[in-house]
């Protein structure tokens, strides 16, 4: 299966710039590959036992290093793994040129290509572990609403019954006091409710 490939070309300076980008789709898998070519200067300026590798951020940030790879005829090529095309979104690249005879270590400038969302792709579920994580907490949080509401309601309902038990039992008819005689029974209150609350009201 041929590769669809990224094609960049990295200059006498380090700097590594994409010049043809195809259509990536979020996991695609052994099908895009980056294909770069190396000016000839910044080669000569590489140690001979220089090892090269393909440094990928993918959208969401995870980094990923290819295998060591041996340029040939000034071009340095890789396949682009599914992990690294797991995110929808801007994936970045970078080259790193290691020789552990002299300690020598060089980073390339950061290069980016985007990856297009795909609802078929196969690394990872369309519908992200955060996101799911989101509507899981949101549904948490609707349900304890409910409980809350289903409680209160429950509450006021029994204020409520209590409130009418002690107007019909006289509950709010008092004493006058130690001189005076008890007083009539008043009139019966019409009973309201307001912003969830039971009120009885007397006539003056």
């Amino acid at each position: 299966m041929a590769l669809k490939n990224i094609v960049a070309h990295l200059d006498s300076n380090g700097i590594l710039t994409v010049d043809k980008l195809p259509d990536i789709n979020q996991g695609e898998n052994i099908s895009v590959g980056i294909l770069t070519v190396m000016d000839e200067s910044f080669l000569a300026k590489q140690p001979a036992t220089a090892r090269y590798y393909f440094e990928f951020e993918s959208a969401d940030g995870q980094k990923f290093v290819s295998a060591p790879i041996v340029v040939q005829q000034g071009v340095l090529s890789c396949a682009v793994k599914n992990s690294v095309l797991g995110s929808c979104g801007e994936a970045h690249v970078q080259i790193v040129a290691i020789d552990s005879v002299s300690d020598y270590i060089f980073k390339s400038s950061v290069a980016c290509f985007y990856v297009g969302q795909s609802i078929n792709a196969t690394d990872r579920d369309f519908v992200g572990d955060d996101l799911l994580a989101e509507l899981n907490r949101i549904i948490e949080n609707i349900n304890l609403l409910k409980e809350k509401i289903e409680k209160q309601s429950q509450q006021m309902q029994e204020q409520s019954n209590d409130l009418k038990n002690k107007v019909a039992t006289g509950y709010f008819v008092g004493e006058k006091g130690d001189k005076g005689d008890k007083g009539d029974k008043g009139d019966t209150p019409t009973l309201f409710l307001s912003s969830g609350v039971l009120y009885a009201e007397y006539q003056n």
